[in-house]
């Protein structure tokens, strides 16, 4: 990901990736989203992260959610799980 540069291409190529992966590997990706250096494009991958494994483990989903840099991503991104939490107590 290195080769490309930075902005949305990027951003977008990122948060693919992430998606994709943590349907295969969601431990792998996290490891590889945490290695991100501190960036809005981190803070994407991270939502996006957060998003796929919050419909299954939302405590998880939330303490990676902490990590978003940006307050409003994280914001977001912190309903998106609270929505899976009631999802999945409600069956």
């Amino acid at each position: 990901m290195e080769q490309f540069p930075e902005g949305t291409l990027r951003d977008h190529a990122i948060e693919g990736l992430v998606q994709l992966w943590t349907n295969r590997d969601p431990e792998q990706a996290g490891q590889w989203v945490n290695a991100l250096p501190s960036s809005a494009g981190r803070d994407s991958a991270l939502v996006v992260y957060v998003t796929q494994i919050a419909v299954k483990n939302p405590d998880l989903a939330a303490q990676w959610a902490a990590k978003i840099g940006d307050v409003k991503q994280r914001n977001q991104a912190l309903e998106t799980v609270a929505a899976d939490r009631i999802a999945l107590t409600a069956h």
